[in-house]
């Protein structure tokens, strides 16, 4: 199966997925012969190095990019996650929804607060 026809597919009118929720698809780097399919996936965990860096816009506005130069990502049991599939040679495909509330988290900050 082709990028082109996952696109077909999701508009065909028989996209699976409720409203307000989305794929994340990320492509791996490498010929299309070479690719091994698609993988369903979940969101990855990014591993950031400790250090922040300076850095100046165009406009010679000061900012700071933190986590450079080396990303890393946990490994996972399975390799289940988006940066493992597509280092792995996949297409990688995670649902994904627009609500990223820590509902868990809601009590603890109103007492806190």
């Amino acid at each position: 199966e082709s990028i082109v026809s996952l696109v077909n597919k999701i508009f065909d009118g028989d996209f699976p997925l409720p409203k307000r929720k989305f794929l994340n698809v990320n492509i791996p780097p490498i010929p299309s012969g070479q690719c091994k399919g698609f993988k369903v996936t979940r969101a990855g965990n990014r591993l950031y190095a400790h250090n922040a860096e300076v850095h100046y816009n165009p406009r010679g506005k000061e900012y700071y990019w933190i986590g450079l130069p080396e990303l890393g990502w946990m490994d996972t049991k399975g390799h289940t996650t988006d940066f493992e599939a597509v280092n792995d040679g996949y297409v990688s495909v995670t649902p994904v929804t627009l609500d990223m509330t820590s509902y868990e988290d809601i009590k603890i900050l109103g007492e806190w607060l």
